[in-house]
């Protein structure tokens, strides 16, 4: 589909697994044992939303008194591409 990132292009850009962004961005994420992972969503959209969803996150992580952090939540591995 239009704009959607594939599998295997995910793969071959070093990604290696299906993640959430603060619980609600599909993207994927790579190089997780590194100080700074991949991340790239699966969509130009979600590039988007994420400009208005992190300063929302940041403010909630700000009054709740937790330390501001990646919100990723890693869903497994990518999948072979068919």
């Amino acid at each position: 589909m239009l704009g959607w990132m594939s599998k295997r292009e995910a793969r071959r850009h070093g990604l290696t697994h299906n993640a959430l962004l603060y619980g609600l961005l599909p993207c994927y994420a790579g190089d997780l044992l590194s100080d700074a992972p991949l991340l790239e969503f699966k969509h130009p959209v979600f590039a988007a939303a994420e400009k208005v969803v992190a300063p929302l996150y940041m403010l909630a992580c700000h009054v709740s008194g937790r330390e501001p952090m990646f919100g990723i939540q890693l869903r497994g591995e990518i999948g072979d591409a068919k």
